[in-house]
């Protein structure tokens, strides 16, 4: 029986890899939630025009569900430490926050259709 070369390059099969499907799922659900957050900083051009202080509920809906979501996709993401917490406190400019959800939206969006993710209006689902 021949010994395995022990310089050799060691295989694995990369679909055995559990731990990349739970990444691609906490995007998915963190970019859900951008989403709506988006939706939201949309949501309160009309209100404030229409209801302002149901304008401010907007705003702290925006902000929360950006947050969550947020935290959800650098997660998956696997950023650094301070690049979470930078775009973290971007989100507290208002122009500024509606920008970086918009951005992650994107990078999610690359991701997930990479990830086999059908990608529509309001967020992914599985193939």
């Amino acid at each position: 029986m021949p010994d395995p070369n022990p310089y050799s390059t060691p295989v694995s099969d990369p679909s055995a890899n559990p731990s990349v499907e739970a990444d691609l799922e906490a995007i998915a659900s963190g970019q859900k939630l951008i989403i709506f957050g988006i939706l939201c900083y949309f949501g309160i051009i009309l209100t404030r025009l229409v209801f302002p202080p149901l304008g401010l509920i907007a705003l702290l809906a925006a902000v929360v569900l950006g947050i969550l979501g947020t935290l959800r996709l650098v997660n998956g993401f696997g950023y650094a430490l301070h690049i979470r917490i930078l775009l973290l406190i971007a989100l507290f400019i208002p122009l500024i926050g509606l920008i970086t959800l918009l951005i992650l939206n994107g990078k999610a969006t690359t991701i997930l259709r990479a990830g086999g993710y059908t990608v529509g209006i309001l967020g992914a689902s599985r193939s």
